[in-house]
């Protein structure tokens, strides 16, 4: 307990920023003693950080795929977007999110997870307070799921919907108390997040995947609310699992056999559920892996395209190129660059 102490006492005292926003939170709240001294304050505070109601991951992770940090205390009201998975975690206190005009009172322990898109405001309005955000980018959890969507328990099909149904409202809240283990990771990967090692990002993608592991077998029980605007087809969650899971090798073929669909039915099923068709989403798999392998192996470029699944090395390239904008061999160059920078 003295580690996990520790970790809540340093996130305790206000920051620069957080004093000046809960000063121009207070002289919100009192109108009647505006001057213009504080009307001034405010509009240079408004320049200073203007609020945005469309993040983007270019913005907010740049070259991380998973971010921690402290939420800011008394940021004005911003309802907004991403193009990223959101996490917040109350570490103390209590806070209100806002989905779909309702407010959901938050405390410690509580968990709330936002998909893309789904349009939510944070507030937090005393100094007891600490939320921690986790950012982290889609293809993150396209990773992580080939294990964790096998249970097939309410979590893991919250987000695999949520993946999959791209500008669709997903939101789910968990309760979890004082778990010693969540919080454990959760400093880990604050830690972690303020170095700039080598294989920063894969370090960060596993404890992610720690954490959800730990809030699937734990807390399964513990969902206080989960609204996905999405109908979704609960046959198709085994088969993506099973994609996921054999990317490398499987053929359309072998799912259809094995499920008792048609070839033409089942690649239906998979591009209504993906919006990609099956070759399309195998490939976007293969990449992913592709790069992971780019970036933590010395591989020549046509052993890392035989490993991920392509026996043709110009296939890959051209691929490859055309998803991430630069050749195999750039992209590894850039990583590398990255982590030593």
């Amino acid at each position: 307990m003295i580690k996990i102490n520790t970790f809540l006492k340093e996130r305790l005292p206000l920051r620069p920023i957080e004093k000046e926003f809960k000063k121009a939170y207070y002289l919100r709240q009192h109108p009647k003693q505006l001057t213009p001294d504080s009307i001034a304050f405010l509009k240079k505070l408004s320049d200073k950080y203007p609020l945005c109601s469309k993040l983007s991951s270019q913005l907010f992770l740049k070259d991380k795929s998973v971010l921690v940090h402290s939420h800011a205390r008394y940021m004005p009201d911003n309802y907004h977007s991403h193009d990223f998975f959101e996490m917040i975690y109350v570490l103390s206190g209590t806070c209100q999110q806002i989905y779909r005009g309702t407010s959901y009172s938050l405390h410690t322990g509580d968990i709330a997870i936002m998909a893309p898109y789904t349009s939510h405001n944070i507030r937090v309005t005393n100094d007891e307070t600490i939320v921690i955000n986790i950012l982290f980018r889609k293809e993150v959890l396209d990773q992580l799921l080939a294990d964790l969507v096998q249970e097939q328990n309410i979590i893991s099909e919250f987000l695999r919907c949520a993946l999959y149904n791209e500008r669709v409202e997903h939101q789910i809240i968990i309760q979890t108390g004082q778990d010693e283990s969540l919080i454990g990771i959760l400093e880990t990967m604050y830690q972690e997040n303020q170095n700039q090692k080598p294989l920063k990002n894969s370090l960060m993608i596993s404890y992610l995947n720690m954490f959800f592991i730990q809030l699937i077998r734990s807390h399964l029980n513990d969902i206080k609310a989960v609204d996905t605007h999405a109908n979704v087809d609960s046959d198709i969650i085994p088969i993506l699992a099973e994609i996921q899971e054999n990317f490398k090798t499987i053929t359309l073929k072998d799912l259809s056999f094995k499920y008792h669909y048609t070839e033409a039915y089942l690649s239906k099923k998979i591009k209504t559920f993906t919006k990609h068709s099956f070759s399309e989403h195998i490939n976007e798999l293969r990449l992913q892996y592709a790069c992971k392998l780019l970036q933590e192996t010395d591989w020549p470029v046509d052993k890392v395209a035989k490993e991920s699944g392509f026996f043709d090395l110009s296939h890959f390239s051209r691929h490859f190129k055309t998803s991430y904008g630069v050749a195999p061999g750039k992209y590894r160059k850039q990583a590398k660059e990255n982590v030593q920078s």
